[in-house]
């Protein structure tokens, strides 16, 4: 079962100032010594609430979405704005494409094969596979896919996770961590590694509906009532 986490984080040190911005359906949790959480079921949406807007003009809040299997989403609201905003999909790169350039090629056949038919004969498999990812690659340049989604990440942008006590080394180790190589070898592991680089380790199952459903036990101090 994938883990579908999301939720709007801050500084522990800002808590006090989230009460009142808190709606009657949110959670509010401790994540550990250095970040709270407000969780709302609107959460897994990228459309900001009103009480998060008017929130951020007071602290930096971090917007997270993690669909385990299918992306990433992160944004940085602060004086009102979004200031930061990364969203990354898990289905690009040679996968995206493969399927579809050898149908393309083939054909129905194409598919039989896939779904383990004699597309090709066992003389010309490798050959036929070959062509197929020679393709793909030509059209994962031309697309600049995985590229693309990593334009905005550099020293400058990620400056603004210093309004999170993230250091100049924490900030080396992010602009490494968000990288096409670094999510070519691992893309899920990219994004544990960079929530553990801002303090939120073994970032996963948290979410409104985890936390208000006891099928899905949980570690964490709920610090509103119900």
């Amino acid at each position: 079962m994938s883990d579908f986490s999301s939720g709007i984080f801050a500084l522990s040190k800002d808590k006090d100032k989230i009460y009142p911005f808190l709606t009657k359906d949110e959670i509010f949790i401790q994540y550990n010594d250095k970040w709270v959480g407000k969780l709302a079921p609107t959460d897994m949406e990228d459309k900001i609430q009103p009480q998060t807007l008017a929130l951020s003009k007071e602290i930096p809040l971090l917007h997270v979405m993690h669909a385990e299997d299918h992306g990433f989403f992160m944004q940085i609201l602060h004086e009102g704005e979004v200031k930061f905003n990364f969203d990354i999909s898990y289905d690009i790169g040679h996968d995206q494409f493969f399927y579809e350039v050898g149908e393309e090629l083939y054909g129905d056949a194409w598919e039989d094969w896939y779904d383990g038919g004699t597309c090709f004969s066992e003389e010309s498999k490798k050959s036929e596979l070959q062509k197929i990812n020679d393709k793909v690659a030509q059209r994962l340049k031309e697309e600049r896919l995985p590229d693309l989604y990593f334009d905005n990440i550099n020293k400058e942008t990620l400056q603004i996770f210093k309004l999170f006590g993230a250091s100049e080394e924490t900030l080396a180790n992010i602009q490494n961590i968000l990288s096409v190589e670094y999510f070519n070898e691992n893309f899920t592991g990219m994004v544990y590694s960079f929530m553990a680089e801002l303090g939120l380790k073994k970032f996963g199952w948290i979410s409104h509906h985890y936390l208000n459903n006891s099928e899905y036990p949980h570690q964490y101090a709920i610090l509103n009532t119900p």
